[in-house]
Formats: C-alpha cells, sequence, structure tokens
C-alpha cells in the first residue's frame, strides 16, 4: 500500500495465471525474467551480452558460443552491483570477455569431472509420478546440466535434489515431452515445461521409490 507502483514481471509457465491477477505486469515465456526486467527498465536500450547469456543459459537455448564457461563464471562472482556492472562490461569488451571466457573453461573442465563421479557415485533409478527416471542427490547449482544429462540418458525425465534447511528440495528435468511444471504444481512448486522444481518438508517420506541403484 505505500508503493506508487507495482508491477510483476515473470516467464514461468506455472505463474502464467496469478501473475496475470496483477494491474501492472510483463509476461512472456520465451525470455527469461533478466531480459524482460532489461526491456522494462532500459527499453531503449540494446540487452547487455551478458544478460543475453544469463537468458541462454536460464531458458536453456544454448546457443550462443562457451555458455557453459559463461555460467562458470557468473555462479562464481560476488552478488553485488558494482562487481555485475564491471563483469557486463568486461562482455561488451572482446578481449576482456575472452579472457573471462578462458577463466571459466578452466573451472568447467574441473565441474564436468565433479559431475560425472557424484553421477557415477549415487543415481539411482527410481519410480515418480508415473516415470521410471533417475534420480542423484546433488547441490543445486547442478541442477540443470546433471538434470539434463541424466535426462538424455534415461528419457523423458530426471530429477536432482538435496536438503536444504530441513527441506528436501528438487529439480526436474525432461526432454520436453513430460510437462513437470504440472508436476512440481502437485507439490506446491512450478516452473516451466522441461524445468522445475519444488520443497517437501523433512517430515515426509521421499515422493518416488527407488527401484534399483544404479552401479557401474
Amino acid at each position: 500500500k505505500d508503493n506508487k507502483k507495482v508491477i510483476v514481471i515473470d516467464h514461468h509457465k506455472s505463474a502464467e495465471e496469478s501473475v496475470k491477477m496483477a494491474q501492472e505486469y510483463v509476461y512472456e515465456m520465451n525470455h527469461s525474467g533478466s531480459v524482460l526486467a532489461w526491456r522494462y527498465f532500459y527499453s531503449d536500450l540494446a540487452v547487455p551480452l551478458l544478460i543475453r547469456y544469463i537468458e541462454d543459459m536460464d531458458i536453456w537455448k544454448l546457443e550462443l558460443p562457451d555458455v557453459f564457461a559463461v555460467a562458470m563464471i557468473v555462479n562464481t562472482v560476488e552478488k553485488d552491483f558494482d562487481t555485475w556492472t564491471k563483469l557486463a562490461k568486461d562482455f561488451d569488451n572482446d578481449s576482456t570477455r575472452n579472457k573471462q571466457i578462458e577463466r571459466g573453461k578452466i573451472m568447467l573442465k574441473y565441474e564436468n569431472k565433479l559431475m560425472d563421479e557424484i553421477m557415477d557415485s549415487n543415481k539411482e533409478i527410481v519410480k515418480f509420478e508415473g516415470y521410471e527416471t533417475y534420480s542423484v542427490n546433488a547441490p543445486h547449482v547442478f541442477a540443470s546440466q546433471m538434470g539434463n544429462a541424466l535426462c538424455k540418458e534415461k528419457p523423458p525425465m530426471a530429477i536432482v535434489w538435496q536438503w536444504s534447511g530441513g527441506k528436501l528440495e528438487v529439480s526436474l528435468r525432461s526432454d520436453g515431452s513430460v510437462d513437470v511444471s504440472e508436476i512440481a504444481k502437485k507439490y506446491g512448486g512450478g516452473g516451466h515445461k522441461a524445468a522445475a522444481g519444488f520443497r517437501v518438508v523433512a517430515e515426509h517420506s521421499f515422493p518416488w521409490k527407488i527401484i534399483k541403484i544404479d552401479e557401474k
């Protein structure tokens, strides 16, 4: 009530109905929240390359070169305006952008090795919402890459989960043939058709049944 204006900016499929209840809103599923916000506040300026990279990762278009190396940089810098302003300027310059990407490639090589070790050591085949799918316990930062890798290995979906703050945090990824946002909504979560998530309080049992532990 103390604000002169409230606008809702969103791109999640599961949030469409509630977003459109707002008096003023911006809603587009084919763009990330970062690009939608930039276009709303700076409609006369081109979207910076760094924000385009963030969108490329966020909605999993993966069209820009070295997108996973850039993800390494984005995920490791401090979350403050000074740092991100400098980073955005670095990406607008060919020389400094290339230096950042080379740093990201080094980190990416280690991350890929780490993810392979995690998946090989504890992935399980589970029954969830009528599907036999891979489930793996891993930090949320690996959810997208690990989930999509497991989904390709055993379609049509995959589960990446972790315990956090007394809750089971579940990330779902699909190959597009299953709308995981609808599954997530059943458990109080949401997201997109191919990427969604939800949380379950610790007192509840796992919402899936283990069929077997995948052993190599």
